[in-house]
């Protein structure tokens, strides 16, 4: 079955682009099942913008869920998620609508939850950087982009292993939730100098990272990936970029078709 899912953030300000995860809202069209799963850590929130009214918060967002979801009152509505979605411009907003497929939809909303509001759980039932991985590669597979897994060769031959490659672009996912950030920094070097010689053999370096956290050391970090590659992103804005590759690819596809089709008229 083909699921539609957004995630929704809260964004303090028209002027930065930071945000937090507050909601993520499912939508299975075959069977009109609805979701919209709310986040449970509101001090998280509180921290993340100590001006926000928690209270006013959470009434918006379980009078949603009420609207959303398969009650009394919405299942005489028709329910279409894009539109729906496009309603929320403020300081609420939701993401691109992303599809997958699965066998399990309540298995997939879990899935999906520990990763876009994995604070919601405990450390130890977080996805680590391998359950990230394969996420994505369900995400991507679920679309049809074409990807693969495998090695390449540095400038010494030396084997480098980035976790994916579309086309000219290389992905490498990093996990900082609950690390030492003291060790992850030397990693984190290797790999911005691996991006640089990366770039000299046409391969784009796309950093992706699970969370941002209030430490001078992840600012180090931060500084670093954003420096030394083709990108840096969020998960929610990798699987955006990775989306917009396929949508180019098939309008590029469109576009040869049309300039390939004989002229009728002549």
């Amino acid at each position: 079955m083909k699921i539609y899912f957004s995630v929704l953030s809260y964004h303090p300000s028209f002027i930065t682009d930071e945000s937090i995860n507050v909601a993520i809202l499912f939508y299975n069209e075959k069977t009109d099942e609805r979701n919209f799963e709310i986040t449970t850590k509101w001090q998280r929130v509180q921290s993340f913008d100590d001006e926000v009214n928690i209270d006013i918060l959470k009434l918006l967002l379980k009078g949603m869920q009420c609207e959303i979801q398969n009650t009394f009152w919405s299942r005489e509505k028709s329910f279409n998620i894009y539109n729906y979605t496009d309603t929320f411009i403020n300081e609420l907003r939701f993401s691109k609508i992303y599809t997958s497929n699965t066998d399990n939809m309540k298995s997939f909303v879990e899935k999906t939850k520990k990763m876009f509001l994995r604070y919601d759980y405990n450390k130890k039932d977080r996805p680590n950087t391998s359950q990230q991985v394969n996420y994505f590669k369900h995400f991507m597979k679920s679309n049809n982009i074409k990807f693969y897994k495998g090695k390449t060769k540095g400038e010494y031959s030396e084997p480098v292993n980035y976790d994916y490659f579309i086309n000219e672009y290389a992905f490498k996912i990093f996990t900082f939730a609950n690390k030492n950030l003291s060790k992850i920094i030397t990693s984190v070097k290797a790999w911005a100098f691996t991006a640089a010689e990366m770039e000299e053999k046409n391969y784009k370096t796309i950093f992706i990272y699970d969370t941002d956290i209030e430490d001078d050391k992840f600012k180090t970090i931060y500084e670093i990936l954003r420096k030394s590659s083709y990108k840096l992103f969020k998960i929610k804005d990798a699987m955006e970029f990775i989306s917009e590759l396929e949508n180019d690819k098939l309008e590029n596809e469109s576009l040869l078709d049309f300039l390939d089709y004989p002229n009728l008229t002549s």
